[in-house]
């Protein structure tokens, strides 16, 4: 499988329906529905999530789910969910500075 191809089927996977996540408020960095993080941990991964943020423009975010298709429609690569997850929340910045980043 080239490069290409990779590229082809995630921009393909982009391009289904929608994910059935809620985005966490503004200021947290988590969404834990597989229950992984203790709250000592969450709190940590916020506090360095929004450190980064500030910092250096730069977005992280932590999800847990216990399956894709909980929260989708249909089979999804977890390169096409995460994807399309961050394309629906408007993570990331397409431009910084006037440069183009996404």
């Amino acid at each position: 499988v080239s490069a290409e191809d990779g590229f082809e089927a995630v921009a393909a996977a982009a391009q289904r329906g929608p994910i059935y996540l809620d985005p966490p408020p503004e200021g947290v960095f988590t969404v834990d529905h597989a229950g992984l993080l203790t709250a000592d941990a969450k709190q940590r991964i916020d506090e360095i999530a929004a450190a980064l943020l500030r910092e250096n423009a730069t977005p992280i975010l932590v999800v847990t789910i216990r399956a894709m298709s909980d929260h989708s429609d249909g089979p999804a690569t977890i390169e096409g969910f995460a994807a399309r997850l961050f394309d629906q929340w408007g993570v990331g910045h397409a431009e910084i500075d006037g440069q183009a980043w996404n």
